[in-house]
């Protein structure tokens, strides 16, 4: 689902990328879920990255609070490479999804005007698309 609606939001034609990590090897290859990178000037730049969890996890705050450290991590790692740069992640579970951004030096914090609340996809689907298209402006080339 996450995938559609990135590629819908920032479609290949664009410069934009989206990767979904391999399932079969998960266990074997720790990589965020889903990434989302645009080419510029060709080299590729870090849109937002995204970590996925089970629907049945939906009200789990333990789920919740070990998908955002998981999030933290590989955008920590991706820092190493854009030192300075602002960077966007996602977590989701099951339909519900939760917006953040990390700032140098390396801190995680809800995304200004979510407050840390889960949308639902289908509920707040305005909502999200609004917040997607906010990251993808921050993101732009200057």
């Amino acid at each position: 689902m996450w995938s559609t609606i990135a590629n819908y939001l920032f479609p290949p034609v664009d410069g934009y990328t989206t990767a979904v990590r391999d399932r079969t090897r998960q266990h074997v290859n720790k990589q965020p879920d889903v990434m989302v990178k645009q080419i510029q000037n060709g080299t590729p730049h870090l849109i937002f990255m995204m970590e996925n969890e089970r629907y049945d996890l939906t009200t789990s705050d333990t789920a919740w609070k070990d998908a955002t450290i998981e999030l933290f991590d590989y955008l920590q790692i991706a820092a190493m490479t854009a030192p300075g740069k602002l960077q966007f992640g996602l977590v989701a579970i099951g339909r519900h999804v939760r917006f953040y951004q990390r700032l140098p030096p390396g801190n995680l914090v809800d995304l200004p005007g979510t407050s840390g609340k889960p949308y639902e996809v289908s509920r707040d689907r305005d909502q999200i698309q609004s917040i997607l298209l906010r990251i993808k402006e921050a993101t732009k080339k200057k």
